[in-house]
């Protein structure tokens, strides 16, 4: 069982249209750095597609909201696709449908709504963590949605989409249409991540880099790595095959001390050369050992998203502990 994603900063996603950030996000644990604020010209939004395709996933993420769009507007918030199947028909979506929240899956031909999550469980000054939990599957589907981890939302029939659409790979949150300049919409998303397990007993820690570690053969500092949002102006690079940087992190919070760890995920943006180095890598720096690891997905030669995940400790192929996470230098390595 494995964590398949985890985004806790703009960076991590693909961005369509205006998204931006704040770290004003009063009242959060500690554990909550950033958030994603999006307003609602409808088609903007925060995407993740999956390395490879799957037939069930929970997700776990936060969501606060201030502002609803007008009555009767027929608005999607949170979509699901299979990209095999369209990269503009969604399979299943959170809806802003006359002010409260319809969840709906696709037939083949339409859209058929499943429950209603009324706007009245939802502040406007809490944030509130939704898990989901979807598989695909033609008489045994699921599509369920917990609040606080509590299950508010279950879809009522088994016919759940067109068999022609089995598996799915990618999310996306977004603004929904307002329908008035003076009504903003905003969805507040911190630390979403994705297990092929339950997510709800789970919770993320964010550590940032602070200093330089061992190596520190690519040009730029651990200063140019930006804590909150991305500015792709501000950067580290390498021209030079099989050069490492690594960094120290801020502080293990004490509070996750005696949580199991799942995986640690190292996040940001990044891109390839067009001639050698034409790959990169991230590094885990266990005990003064170099540990490589292949991104989630295969990068290309503009910035986009750079998401590395250790399920287990590379060094003993057992899970981490908070020690072991706290002395592990983190960084990157450029590959031919």
């Amino acid at each position: 069982m494995s964590i398949l994603f985890a985004g806790t900063s703009l960076a991590d996603f693909d961005i369509t249209g205006t998204v931006s950030y704040t770290n004003d996000i009063g009242g959060s644990p500690l554990n909550f750095y950033e958030c994603l604020q999006m307003r609602g010209d409808g088609g903007q939004g925060a995407s993740h597609r999956l390395a490879a395709p799957v037939t069930e996933i929970w997700l776990q993420f936060g969501f606060q909201q201030l502002g609803w769009p007008n009555a009767n507007m027929d608005s999607p918030w949170f979509r699901v696709f299979s990209s095999a199947y369209s990269t503009t028909q969604a399979l299943f979506e959170i809806n802003c449908l006359n002010a409260d929240l319809s969840f709906r899956y696709w037939d083949g031909a339409a859209w058929q709504t499943a429950g209603t999550i009324p706007q009245s469980l939802f502040s406007a000054t809490e944030r509130t963590i939704f898990n989901v939990h979807i598989k695909m599957d033609d008489t045994t589907g699921v599509f369920e949605i917990y609040k606080e981890r509590t299950l508010i939302a279950t879809m009522a029939t088994t016919d759940l989409i067109r068999t022609t659409a089995t598996t799915m790979d990618t999310f996306k949150w977004q603004s929904p249409v307002v329908g008035s300049s003076s009504t903003t919409y905003w969805t507040h998303l911190w630390n979403v991540f994705m297990a092929d397990e339950d997510t709800r007993p789970m919770e993320m820690m964010v550590m940032y880099p602070n200093t330089a570690g061992a190596l520190a053969q690519w040009t730029g500092t651990a200063g140019n790595i930006d804590d909150y949002g991305y500015n792709d102006a501000d950067t580290l690079s390498s021209g030079t095959t099989d050069f490492i940087s690594t960094f120290n992190f801020a502080p293990f919070q004490a509070k996750f001390q005696a949580f199991d760890i799942k995986a640690v995920a190292l996040g940001g943006r990044a891109q390839n050369g067009v001639t050698a180095p034409t790959t990169m890598q991230g590094i885990a720096r266990v005990s003064g050992v170099n540990h490589e690891k292949l991104p989630e997905k295969a990068m290309s030669t503009v910035m986009g998203p750079f998401n590395v995940i250790w399920n287990l400790n590379p060094a003993t192929s057992a899970p981490w502990t908070g020690t072991e996470v706290q002395t592990t230098q983190f960084g990157f390595k450029s590959a031919a």
